[in-house]
């Protein structure tokens, strides 16, 4: 029967395919990540950090149809993603592949997950994105006019500065005078004593092309043996509980630093740099009780 304002024909009511689920198929999907491609299985993205697959696809990824084109055609899945470093994600991918081998092959990790922990494996996920800002001095502060390619000159003379500067706890200024309650000497205190070191570096520490920006990462395998805390203390709450509270909720740390300075052809540039570090827990052998893309 047509319908009286459009006389067009109705279309035929079709039952939802029901047969096709995220959890029977694995399809591959091809990843395109600023023209670098990688070829990755739907349950390898899904074990990655949600803050990861935030910025792979930050509208989400629906994957229905695709998965029928994929039983019905055989074919890869094709997706293209932008603003991510092709670098940081194929250290990601590799690290995490590396470790669900070490999972299937039943090899000792560094040491047994204890009894409670929901999986077999845990991983860190640690990031930090730095954006900076160089100021020149104002007409009353200068003796000498600041051309523009002394300014961009002066940014890419910061960004190795900043590109140097590895040590991953060297921003945050913790030593012996800092408060034991402080919230920098408690974050620093959770991450060594889950198997991190104080002088640990930036895994991959790499700039945005043609930005003012900065981002590292750094993979950690959860040690449970590195716990310094009085353990055998039955109100002690052991420190993979407390990352747990970060497993699929990233936790973000954002703050300004303004005690850079530097000097290009005799002019003193003010260097404002803002940080923000990304704290998550992946669990590899565990159940998801949802999905994290969608």
């Amino acid at each position: 029967m047509s319908s009286v304002i459009t006389q067009a024909q109705e279309a035929p009511i079709v039952a939802a395919d029901t047969s096709c689920s995220y959890e029977q198929v694995n399809p591959k999907i091809q990843l395109f990540v600023r023209g670098v491609i990688f070829e990755v299985f739907r349950n390898e993205l899904l074990s990655l950090p949600e803050s990861v697959l935030m910025c792979l696809f930050p509208r989400g990824l629906m994957l229905d149809y695709e998965i029928h084109e994929y039983l019905t055609n055989n074919r890869p899945l094709i997706f293209q993603t932008a603003d991510f470093d092709p670098s940081i994600f194929g250290y990601i991918i590799s690290y995490f592949r590396m470790m669900d081998s070490r999972i299937n092959d039943e090899i000792q990790f560094i040491s047994p997950p204890a009894p409670s922990f929901p999986g077999k494996c845990g991983i860190i996920f640690l990031k930090e994105d730095i954006e900076f800002y160089v100021l020149p001095p104002t007409i009353e502060q200068s003796v000498v006019e600041t051309k523009p390619i002394d300014l961009a000159r002066t940014k890419e003379k910061v960004a190795k500065q900043l590109l140097d500067e590895k040590r991953i706890f060297d921003c945050l200024r913790v030593d012996s005078s800092t408060p034991e309650e402080s919230a920098e000497k408690n974050l620093v205190r959770m991450l060594c004593y889950s198997g991190f070191n104080e002088d640990d570096e930036w895994k991959i520490r790499t700039q945005e092309p043609h930005r003012a920006c900065i981002t590292s990462v750094t993979l950690s395998i959860l040690d449970f043996s590195a716990d310094k805390g009085p353990v055998s203390d039955p109100n002690y709450f052991p420190v993979f509980q407390k990352l747990l509270l970060f497993w699929q909720k990233p936790a973000r740390k954002c703050w300004w630093d303004s005690a850079m300075k530097t000097n290009y052809m005799g002019v003193d540039f003010s260097v404002w740099v803002r940080r923000v570090w990304t704290l998550e827990l992946a669990v590899l052998g565990a159940t998801h009780t949802q999905p994290l893309v969608v």
